[in-house]
């Protein structure tokens, strides 16, 4: 709850500067009414956030402390073949590049925001 509760409220405190560039790009300054209602309640949003969070992690629990019904439906358990262990090795070079495009996406913009 608290990790979720401080990120909320991380995210609240930083939300002029994110949305910052739609302005920045039209060559305006953000209005402060646009913001105003998130930051004025930043606290409440947190809070809401950290019980969203607890009531997430008590139905998970329930849910696992369950035990497991049969299914309905019979089927015979695959083996995954090859290219399923390999997959996940070849996916690193893609996540690493998609991770690299967003950060050299957001190094272009920044320094150009007055």
């Amino acid at each position: 709850m608290v990790v979720v509760a401080g990120f909320t409220f991380a995210w609240a405190q930083a939300v002029p500067f994110m949305i910052r560039p739609m302005w920045s790009f039209s060559g305006q300054v953000p209005l402060v009414p646009a913001v105003q209602p998130i930051q004025a309640n930043i606290t409440w949003l947190a809070l809401l956030a950290g019980l969203v969070a607890v009531g997430t992690v008590r139905a998970t629990i329930v849910a696992l402390s369950k035990p497991p019904r049969p299914t309905a439906v019979k089927f015979e358990q695959v083996k995954p073949g090859r290219l399923a262990q390999i997959m996940p090795i070849l996916n690193i070079p893609v996540q690493a590049m998609s991770s690299r495009c967003s950060w050299v996406g957001w190094w272009t913009i920044w320094p150009s925001a007055p």
